[in-house]
């Protein structure tokens, strides 16, 4: 049985197929998780799995918990390949609530692999995106940066500032992009200590407390 035929057997109606199924995904996630990566991703990402909306929901939630548990393949090649499958998935998946299951699975790699010099260029290229729904994704996704490896973006202090106090400030964003960039500012200044990094926070204490009484 494939790989893929198991994860999707996880989803039956039928006790008995489940049960066997979850016997052989755990097998298999001991025995080869590498090539279980392999499937979820599959799975996962719209462009390898287009027709299947239900294993596109699972799949990246049993993604995530794979990348948590047993850690990313050694191999920097696949490393490279997954991600940047991930990241075409964020572009090209067309419901909204898939597509914040794959930020976390990028979150989640981003947090165990810091050598991943596309993706915040990536997701700051996608907050300009005219489809407010991909903005609240890639905010999203910045403000799970910030949470995990808040630490290491105070490089990009001055860049990651003005783009959240231009969503907060805007007065054309979405209610959605608003509150996403909210969040993603409010994780990201956890991590900063200097009184000259947050003066300019300061300035948008008006539109900053507008949108949290919009939450």
């Amino acid at each position: 049985m494939l790989h893929t035929d198991v994860i999707r057997a996880l989803l039956s109606n039928d006790n008995a197929v489940r049960h066997q199924a979850e016997s052989t995904y755990t097998q298999i996630k001991a025995r080869q998780p590498v090539e279980l990566a392999t499937a979820l991703l599959t799975l996962t990402c719209v462009q390898t799995n287009p027709s299947d909306v239900e294993t596109r929901t699972f799949a990246p939630v049993l993604l995530r918990r794979l990348v948590e548990t047993e850690g990313l393949p050694n191999d920097a090649a696949y490393r490279a390949q997954m991600k940047a499958q991930l990241l075409a998935a964020l572009v090209q998946e067309s419901q909204p609530s898939i597509r914040r299951k794959v930020s976390h699975v990028v979150a989640q790699i981003a947090r165990q692999d810091a050598s991943w010099p596309e993706l915040l260029p990536s997701m700051v290229h996608l907050t300009q995106s005219p489809d407010a729904s991909i903005q609240v994704t890639a905010l999203d996704v910045l403000a799970m940066l910030a949470e995990y490896t808040g630490a290491t973006l105070k490089v990009h202090h001055e860049q990651l500032t003005h783009l959240f106090t231009s969503f907060i400030a805007s007065s054309t964003a979405s209610k959605a992009s608003r509150v996403a960039a909210w969040k993603a500012l409010s994780a990201f200044v956890l991590h900063l200590e200097s009184n000259d990094a947050l003066q300019p926070f300061s300035q948008i204490l008006p539109p900053f407390l507008q949108v949290y009484q919009l939450i």
